[in-house]
């Protein structure tokens, strides 16, 4: 079942060193980061504020203009919770800004985006799902859609102004 992470979101200073990255795209030093991170700018649910983080993307597609990022910390985190209920957001990867509708997507196509993720790298995808599911998933067919049965993934499409 997606979403069912073993594993609870770090606090104290784990909690700080991860958010650090938002600092970086506060100071317009996100372009730091390359295109592997997105900076994501949602609504949250409850408050209707602004709120921001920074994920990983798993996958760009360049021929959709799409960006797929898997929510590590399953259903339960906050970004992801939130941009179900608010799906207009606003993500800027490297230098470029972009509104964007979020939807998540069934298991065949993020573990789709798993397998190709963990044939760019490896070493990232072992770790990634070791501490998302509690135990590292071979980079192989088979572990992406394991991978994917317990981490559900957002993909990130430019809105289209009709």
């Amino acid at each position: 079942m997606p979403g069912t992470v073993d594993q609870k979101p770090p606090s104290g200073v784990m909690r700080a060193l991860l958010r650090a990255p938002i600092w970086m795209y506060r100071a317009h030093l996100g372009w730091m980061l390359g295109k592997r991170f997105l900076y994501l700018r949602h609504i949250g649910r409850k408050s209707g504020e602004e709120r921001r983080t920074v994920v990983e993307v798993v996958k760009y597609d360049a021929d959709q203009d799409c960006w797929y990022v898997a929510s590590g910390w399953g259903e339960g985190a906050n970004w992801f919770r939130n941009v179900q209920a608010h799906p207009d957001a606003t993500i800027t990867v490297g230098n470029r800004t972009v509104d964007v509708h979020a939807e998540v997507i069934g298991i065949e196509e993020a573990a789709q985006a798993l397998y190709d993720y963990g044939q760019r790298y490896r070493t990232a995808y072992k770790k990634l799902s070791k501490m998302c599911t509690g135990s590292e998933q071979p980079p192989t067919k088979d572990g992406a859609r394991s991978f994917a049965e317990r981490v559900p993934m957002v993909r990130f499409s430019p809105r289209t102004t009709d």
